[in-house]
């Protein structure tokens, strides 16, 4: 019988897994940017975690085109306060502070945190920083975080240093000027849709055994001295534990980095505002004398929660193949409705319809329906499955109600956001 081996689990990438010094993520390197000056970071908190079905939109990963369920966490970014500007010189021991200003009036959640700073050197602070203009090397603001804002069950505010990027110092100089006393936004840094790293701290375990830390095999009940462990640590010489051998020690609370993670931006939207962007994209389209572009929009519609560009090209997509599918002359109608508590949106058309079979499966990817009724129509059958992944990222649902020969309504459904005087009246749990 060949013999049983249960290496070693963990990635020895991570070591040392020791504890991270301050709660805040610690980042070791920034990029390099271009252009004019701006931040190059943001801080948050990590509201918790949800999944997303998404479609592989980049070329070169063997699942593109394919829709992917992917962990997606939530953070909440309040606006930050910028309290001071710091300048860094380079030295032969690294970067080396030699100038700072802090705002007058400092917020009292900065306070909390910093009680030997009053902000009564504004002047002073950047006088010296206009001095060592020729020897800073590096100009970095010093950003404050408001958790009041954020749901967090704290009162101090989390500081740290942002470095500006892009442009020349003393152009860096004169932004962080005009920062400072301003409240940002993340919408001020990151654009939707960006790819950004993510820094943070894990969850605190504690002092744990090999077993939870390294995965590694109960022993026998026979097993002599220890049961939860390995049987041997390494050889008489040398007379040293090696790096590699699994032992007790911290977990969590380790400083790590996620790198190349999608931004959403999730706000409240008015349903007739949607409908009226896509229609005024797509109007044009309908201009011919034979084409119908019906637009029907209640009155005192409850806002929707979700990406505005997102929802946009739901529409978008609705409305194209709705044009794409109908015949010459053409009668298509875009309804925004409220029914049981959601949103509804309708587009409906005059075209060749569908079967049931064909319903069944047109938001499947690379999905078309019939050639000989389909011929002449340009496309790749990646349209609806696209609408399907936002609406279900958006809480939502969509269906199609169609025949052959007597066209096809497309029917998406959105959990309706009402205000809280609407929500007690009406005795329904309050949405996010």
């Amino acid at each position: 019988m060949p013999r049983v081996r249960s290496p070693k689990r963990g990635s020895r990438a991570f070591s040392p897994r020791k504890r991270a010094k301050n709660i805040n993520g610690r980042v070791r390197f920034w990029p390099e940017a271009k252009g004019d000056p701006h931040l190059l970071g943001f801080a948050g908190y990590k509201a918790g975690m949800t999944h997303a079905f998404v479609i592989e939109d980049r070329t070169h990963s063997p699942d593109f085109g394919m829709e992917m369920k992917n962990a997606a966490t939530i953070i909440d970014v309040p606006p930050m306060n910028i309290v001071g500007i710091r300048g860094y010189e380079k030295t032969y021991d690294g970067l080396k502070a030699i100038a700072e200003a802090w705002m007058e009036d400092l917020p009292i959640d900065v306070l909390r945190t910093v009680k030997t700073i009053r902000g009564d050197n504004l002047n002073r602070g950047l006088k010296a920083l206009q001095k060592f203009i020729d020897r800073i090397h590096q100009i970095r603001v010093i950003a404050a975080t408001q958790p009041h804002q954020a749901g967090v069950t704290k009162k101090k505010a989390d500081i740290m240093e942002i470095p500006v990027g892009g442009g020349s110092i003393e152009e860096q100089l004169d932004y962080a000027k005009g920062l400072l006393g301003e409240t940002i936004g993340v919408n001020d840094i990151f654009e939707l849709g960006e790819s950004i790293d993510i820094i943070g701290v894990t969850k605190g375990k504690g002092f744990q055994g090999p077993v939870k830390r390294w995965g590694v095999r109960i022993l026998q009940r026979k097993s002599r001295k220890t049961k939860r462990g390995v049987a041997s640590i390494g050889p008489w010489k040398p007379r040293r534990v090696m790096p590699g051998v699994p032992r007790a020690g911290q977990m969590g609370t380790h400083n790590r980095m996620e790198r190349n993670k999608r931004t959403f931006d999730f706000t409240k939207l008015s349903p007739g505002d949607i409908v009226k962007a896509a229609v005024d994209s797509i109007g044009g389209r309908f201009a011919a004398p034979a084409c119908v572009l019906d637009v029907e929009v209640a009155d005192d519609l409850p806002r929707v929660i979700g990406d505005r560009d997102a929802l946009i090209t739901v529409l978008l997509n609705l409305l194209d193949n709705a044009y794409k599918y109908s015949g010459d002359s053409k009668l298509v109608t875009v309804r925004a409705c409220e029914a049981d508590g959601d949103v509804c949106f309708e587009v409906t058309d005059n075209g060749i319809g569908m079967s049931r079979r064909a319903a069944r499966k047109v938001f499947a990817r690379f999905y078309r329906v019939d050639q000989s009724l389909s011929r002449g129509t340009e496309g790749c059958g990646l349209g609806l499955s696209i609408v399907r992944f936002i609406v279900d990222a958006h809480g939502g649902s969509v269906r199609v109600t169609t025949r052959p020969g007597e066209g096809s309504t497309f029917t998406v459904r959105l959990p309706a956001h009402y205000p809280s005087h609407v929500r007690s009246q009406k005795g329904g749990s309050p949405r996010p």
